[in-house]
């Protein structure tokens, strides 16, 4: 689910969840970490992370491939957070 990985990649960034989906429906506090964390990472990889945290799953890349991240991601968070997801199995 496109909307759990950039909720991964979210964490790796800011050590914290964004907000959960069923939530934002009822009101939406989320930030674009594209303006949160600006200059920090590429502005393009920020909007692959804020694309997947899409409110409306039709807004979200329906694919892995289909997003921006292989190729946007930083080498090194992607390291980090495959070490993360290799801990909670």
């Amino acid at each position: 689910d496109i909307y759990a990985l950039g909720g991964l990649v979210h964490w790796a960034l800011t050590r914290r969840a964004p907000p959960n989906a069923q939530g934002r429906a009822v009101q939406d506090s989320y930030q674009p970490l594209a303006r949160r964390l600006e200059g920090q990472y590429t502005s393009r990889f920020l909007r692959a992370v804020d694309q997947a945290l899409a409110l409306r799953p039709q807004q979200r890349p329906q694919t892995v491939e289909a997003s921006a991240w292989l190729s946007a991601w930083p080498h090194a968070r992607l390291v980090q957070a495959a070490q993360v997801v290799s801990v909670l199995r």
